[in-house]
């Protein structure tokens, strides 16, 4: 993964930009708009933190997808 994030560090700061972000407000946007909530990003539950941390991160790239 290191060799991923080095050569694509863009990737590396979107990642912890919407995690802290969601953390912050309690959910992510979809460029539409759309909101989804993650009440389980501040949890103290690692697991699903992390979780709700991947679901951060992938929500509004898959919004993306046409359907």
């Amino acid at each position: 993964m290191d060799t991923y994030f080095s050569r694509y560090p863009g990737v590396r700061k979107y990642m912890d930009r919407v995690k802290s972000e969601a953390k912050k407000i309690g959910y992510v946007e979809t460029l539409y708009g759309r909101r989804l909530y993650l009440p389980e990003i501040s949890t103290g539950n690692a697991i699903r933190r992390q979780a709700a941390e991947r679901v951060a991160i992938n929500a509004p790239v898959k919004a993306l997808r046409p359907t």
